[in-house]
């Protein structure tokens, strides 16, 4: 199994621990090593541990340049899941993944305890 596989399936076996509240998601700011020497934003960054693992999966807002022109661009956003060891990223996976969508989506309503707001009604 490739590592690409590999990874989609850790994602797969995320989503249903998140959606069974088995782990759970916290705002976090996202490691210096991540951000350092970019112009990219990271809109939320979530953390969460996996059997002893630190993950988090983020948001990114970056430049997307066309024309190679130097102000010709659009903002574009990525998602990402990354493996943490001491508050420093060691694996990043950024991939159109609608896998990793998924999990981000999952993620961040639980973070915002959407189900909580919803009972209240």
């Amino acid at each position: 199994m490739n590592n690409i596989n590999k990874i989609e399936r850790l994602i797969d076996g995320l989503q249903v621990k998140t959606q069974t509240n088995e782990i759970h998601w916290k705002n976090s700011n996202p490691p210096n090593n991540l951000t350092a020497g970019t112009e990219e934003i990271f809109s939320l960054f979530l953390k969460s541990n996996f059997n002893g693992q630190d993950i988090g999966i983020y948001e990114k807002r970056y430049k997307y340049f066309y024309d190679h022109e130097p102000t010709s661009f659009i903002w574009a956003h990525a998602y990402g899941l990354c493996i943490l060891q001491n508050n420093k990223v060691i694996f990043t996976y950024e991939k159109n993944s609608p896998a990793l969508a998924m999990l981000f989506e999952m993620a961040t309503a639980q973070n915002a305890d959407i189900d909580s707001l919803i009972s209240q009604l």
